[in-house]
């Protein structure tokens, strides 16, 4: 017994094999963190290997130190890190954030790129307030989204509704959130041709379910009614997103409520206005004016 008892006393505690971290254990916390490790310790949970990264850096950088027990590291040494990783991270927030902006632009075309709430050309007192309802919208915009409020402009065709939601589309984009804008027709194309090539129509409702906001821009058809395949499948896309709080932005070209009832169905018309942010653009088409 005394043998044990002098075997188990030799055994160091815990604490006293801990040690303090030096430059490389630094340097292979800073790594696995960033993804950047060519040592073989990059983990699937890394930033590097995400095009959303699951954590942040600092959280990343928290999660290594936890994973390294037996290690010390100087209070001064663990400022250098945590900065480091604050700078990181928002250098790969902001090329995110540009990456976004350019695709965005790209998908919306030329005319639209450069289409903000400042250029909106409001000359008249109804849409001076639709312009400051999205203002509004866009200044809380960080508690809209995640809450799922969605926005619907309706109205006139060519009153400026695609204009106001492209600026809004870059509004979320500034503010961290990832968008996908689509013309309605577009989506039921798409659809159409899944059918012809045998490919999963439910590959590209979750395509339209993983943004943060999506835009769908004049989403009935110009006869006005949407058939009965095109009705399903949108509310398919519709239903999903209201379920997960992922806001639906949409245009379309309707007078009222009724008439987007008897154009797309109740049940859709019915998700996409509850709890959103709808305007009516009730003014003459800037096309007729300017011809």
């Amino acid at each position: 017994m005394a043998q044990v008892n002098d075997t188990l006393a030799a055994q160091p505690s815990p604490a006293s094999s801990k040690r303090v971290a030096d430059k490389d254990d630094l340097r292979r916390i800073w790594e696995r963190a960033t993804g950047t490790s060519n040592d073989g310790w990059a983990y699937n949970g890394d930033i590097g290997r995400h095009k959303v990264p699951i954590k942040t850096l600092p959280e990343l950088v928290q999660q290594e130190i936890d994973r390294q027990p037996r290690l010390t590291i100087e209070p001064a040494d663990l400022e250098r890190l945590m900065a480091a990783a604050d700078k990181e991270q928002a250098r790969r927030d902001d090329r995110r954030k540009q990456e976004r902006l350019t695709g965005f632009a790209a998908t919306v075309g030329p005319r639209f790129a450069s289409a903000t709430l400042e250029n909106y050309k409001a000359s008249s007192p109804e849409q001076g307030k639709v312009v400051n309802a999205l203002r509004g919208y866009a200044g809380s915009i960080k508690e809209h989204v995640p809450a799922g409020d969605g926005i619907v402009l309706f109205g006139n065709a060519g009153s400026g509704k695609t204009h106001l939601l492209v600026a809004m589309g870059k509004a979320a984009i500034e503010a961290g959130f990832s968008v996908e804008w689509r013309n309605g027709q577009d989506v039921f194309a798409a659809f159409r041709d899944a059918i012809s090539s045998d490919r999963s129509e439910s590959a590209i409702v979750r395509r339209l379910v993983k943004p943060d906001v999506l835009i769908l821009d004049d989403v009935l058809p110009p006869g006005g009614t949407l058939t009965e395949y095109q009705s399903a499948t949108l509310y398919r896309i519709v239903d999903a997103r209201y379920r997960q709080c992922r806001p639906v932005w949409a245009t379309m070209n309707v007078e009222n409520g009724s008439e987007a009832e008897r154009g797309m169905g109740v049940q859709v018309v019915d998700r996409l206005r509850h709890g959103a942010l709808t305007l009516h653009c009730d003014w003459p088409s800037y096309r007729k004016v300017a011809t």
